[in-house]
């Protein structure tokens, strides 16, 4: 059974903060720190983490941040033979964090846009390979689009992250079978005012299931016959970056063992509430040992 993650890998610098600045105003960092990030790293790092048999197709480019980059995922154990390298900048994130452990980050693309369907087509043999997709939104919509499309083809399970939400998904819903938004990025998706009313709307459009990650609210999972409301579990919060896409790496291989999803949440919760009691983004991620 394998997992393979599709997406953006970052160096992101993030510096820690009593306060947001407001406009036009210069504050000092309480500290910084560099580190691998992107989406699609963090869910590559925390199935890796998390026990998980995981590949990671991405993009860097031809500089030292590439090998910042090579480096470090080595030592979480991910496999980097599918990284690909080309001229063109390594992606990057500035993320600002408070003293709450909210965030703000600003990306730089770089790379993560210059994957491609060649790409795709080129490391076909993953998705013959793999049981399970998992894709979000800072590469480019078409080629989301097309490994979506081969994915399905190859009878695989698809995972979205809406994140950011940029692109349109309606020539897609009907492909993924689990669609992973928060409570902002739902109702981007949907005409609807409500995360209940919104859920249904995307059922009504063929999405196989969606699960709406709520952060300290928790979350829920709708489809056409069930609906589970997992709790969250108190936490104290230094950092939220990597919550969501830790959340998502547990769900992944939780489902790839076969586990019920209720029993995926309840899971992925645990790996979560302890992710944003971390700083950083891959290393604030818990291993399987540690959240059993």
């Amino acid at each position: 059974m394998a997992i393979l993650v599709i997406g953006s890998v970052n160096v992101d610098t993030t510096y820690n903060l009593e306060n947001f600045p407001k406009p036009g105003e210069t504050i000092s960092s309480l500290s910084k720190s560099r580190s691998v990030g992107g989406k699609g790293a963090n869910q590559a790092i925390a199935c890796q983490k998390l026990g998980g048999d995981v590949k990671f197709l991405a993009c860097v480019g031809n500089d030292m941040d590439a090998d910042f980059i090579f480096k470090n995922m080595r030592e979480y154990g991910v496999d980097t033979s599918n990284i690909i390298k080309k001229y063109v900048d390594t992606g990057t994130a500035l993320i600002n964090v408070d003293k709450t452990g909210q965030n703000q980050i600003v990306l730089d693309h770089g790379a993560n846009y210059a994957i491609s369907i060649q790409d795709i087509d080129d490391n076909i043999e993953l998705l013959d390979e793999c049981d399970i997709l998992i894709l979000q939104m800072e590469i480019p919509q078409e080629v989301n689009e097309y490994a979506i499309k081969k994915a399905k083809e190859k009878g695989v399970f698809v995972i979205l992250n809406p994140a950011p939400s940029e692109f349109e998904v309606e020539n897609i819903l009907d492909k993924v079978d689990l669609f992973v938004p928060n409570e902002n990025e739902i109702l981007r998706y949907s005409t609807k005012k409500n995360m209940k009313e919104a859920a249904d709307e995307l059922l009504d459009k063929n999405v196989g299931s969606v699960i709406i990650t709520l952060g300290e609210n928790g979350s829920e999972y709708f489809s056409k016959t069930e609906h589970i409301k997992q709790e969250a579990i108190k936490a104290d919060a230094v950092d939220t970056t990597s919550a969501g896409d830790s959340y998502i790496g547990a769900m992944a291989v939780m489902l790839d063992q076969k586990k019920s999803i209720k029993e995926a949440m309840e899971f992925a919760t645990k790996v979560s509430s302890k992710t944003v009691t971390r700083k950083g983004s891959g290393e604030s991620i818990p291993t399987i040992d540690e959240i059993m």
